[in-house]
């Protein structure tokens, strides 16, 4: 039987299981029932797959990536090709994942939720494709106009795709809790 010491986490059939980001937290398994340890990444009955565990991490790597590449291009470190191999690479990456983005299949009753992320997420890609396109035009021309309004969006892309992120967190540990609550009332009404 269920200790009541214990949270239990709760998991969805399709993706396996919520996990709460404190590790002292029993994991319970919707699909199996089965209590997991905290901490666990797989049911130890049904093997169902366990999410991370904490909000995503903010993504800084590209803007980091591309102020290095300035910085590193400015003081010489780097040649053009270089800076422009650099350029190429992130913006390839970047068209291939809001491609990615574009393609997912939004059911209509979702679109009004996840509108607002959406919008955020593929914005904020998109500002920091321009982005590599200001700093190759930089790279090329020597005009530092095109460095700082490269750079200066590249942080505001960076910005819309974490903040993209953060919602998406948001109305994950949302649903989350309210699938919690749904679980431990159901447990309790069998009891």
């Amino acid at each position: 039987m269920l200790d009541d010491d214990y949270n239990f986490m709760i998991a969805r059939e399709d993706t396996g299981m919520f996990v709460d980001e404190s590790s002292r937290k029993k994991v319970l398994c919707i699909s199996c029932m089965h209590e997991n340890p905290p901490g666990s990444q797989v049911c130890e009955s049904c093997s169902e797959m366990l999410p991370p565990v904490t909000p995503p991490p903010k993504l800084e790597d590209i803007l980091v990536k591309l102020e290095e590449a300035v910085d590193a291009f400015n003081k010489r470190e780097i040649t053009k090709k270089d800076m422009d191999s650099i350029l190429v690479g992130t913006r390839y990456f970047l068209e291939k994942k809001l491609a990615e983005v574009e393609a997912i299949e939004i059911p209509s009753d979702f679109m009004t939720e996840m509108k607002e992320e959406m919008d955020n997420g593929t914005s904020g890609v998109k500002a920091l494709i321009e982005a590599c396109n200001l700093l190759e035009q930089y790279s090329t021309s020597g005009n530092r106009k095109f460095m700082d309004k490269g750079l200066s969006l590249a942080k505001v892309g960076t910005d819309q795709v974490n903040r993209a992120l953060r919602l998406n967190w948001e109305k994950f540990q949302a649903f989350r809790s309210m699938a919690e609550e749904m679980i431990r009332k159901s447990l309790q009404d069998k009891a």
